[in-house]
């Protein structure tokens, strides 16, 4: 799964509910203080 993947599936649901939490929090460990070129790089990177 990409990140931009996991966007999609992100308005999919609650962050209360949602399966993709520790996905989500590994993105906002990567995008603290990051550049809008490695930004744009970043949505096509796959998530482990």
């Amino acid at each position: 799964m990409t990140v931009e993947e996991l966007g999609h599936e992100c308005e999919k649901y609650d962050c209360d509910d949602c399966p993709y939490i520790t996905k989500c929090h590994k993105v906002q460990e990567i995008l603290y203080g990051i550049s809008m070129e490695a930004l744009l790089r970043l949505l096509k990177r796959e998530l482990d």
